[in-house]
């Protein structure tokens, strides 16, 4: 146990801080979306205490969007986190600035998350899982119930009806934006290019690379990037 938490101390978490937030706005108009307050404090010491009851410490920040905003409200912190900063000089995705990360700075393993995904589950259950499948990334889905409230039609090409459900349910793992990814991950990451995670996980499939997914409930985690759930979040 002592040496798993020492394993996962040497993680590097990388938290992508540099998008718009276009979905919080008027809020994002003024303030970046790290900022916004949850339950006295900002998102992003949320997620920042979150990690380090686990003794995470090596923590790195991608920002573009209202960048000096964010490090002037570090620097009002006092040092409370060690937090290095990655500055996009053009927005590159949810996970193109990945590239300027030197890589001599990553002990082992990043843990990725977005900036607006608060959870709640065990952190070392999540890494041994990546470990012990020796995933080189590892996607946390959510399960998700849509409930359609209509009756579906299902129509062939001439236009005649096949079937009609009734407000039917469908069940889905949706990507929450957490992931770990191996170092290797790096290499496939375009430099200096827009790159999104569904584009990195669509290479590295190609490659071959080792693809798992930890499944999670829908009440461990809020997207507080969304006014919807930014209003009920629990955690």
């Amino acid at each position: 146990e002592k040496n798993i938490k020492k394993k996962i101390a040497d993680l590097t978490v990388i938290i992508m801080a540099g998008g718009k937030g276009t979905r919080m706005k008027p809020f994002t108009n003024v303030l970046p979306k790290p900022l916004i307050p949850i339950g006295g404090v900002t998102a992003i010491e949320k997620i920042l205490n979150n990690f380090k009851e686990y003794g995470l410490k090596n923590f790195i920040l991608s920002i573009n969007e209202k960048s000096e905003i964010i490090k002037a409200f570090f620097h009002e912190l006092m040092g409370k986190y060690k937090v290095k900063f990655v500055q996009e000089k053009k927005p590159l995705g949810t996970v193109g600035s990945l590239k300027i990360i030197n890589k001599k700075y990553l002990k082992s393993d990043m843990l990725v998350t977005n900036c607006d995904v608060i959870v709640n589950f065990d952190l070392l259950d999540f890494y041994n899982f990546h470990k012990d499948n020796k995933f080189d990334i590892t996607i946390v889905a959510s399960d998700k119930k849509y409930d359609i409230p209509y009756g579906v039609c299902e129509i062939s090409k001439d236009g005649t009806l096949k079937n009609i459900s009734e407000k039917p349910s469908y069940d889905f793992f949706i990507s929450i934006g957490f992931y770990l990814f191996s170092k290797k991950v790096l290499d496939i990451i375009p430099k200096n290019k827009h790159f999104d995670a569904n584009q990195l996980i669509a290479s590295a499939k190609k490659k071959r690379f080792k693809i798992g997914i930890f499944p999670i409930r829908d009440d461990n985690w809020s997207d507080v990037g969304q006014w919807s759930e930014f209003k009920s979040i629990k955690l």
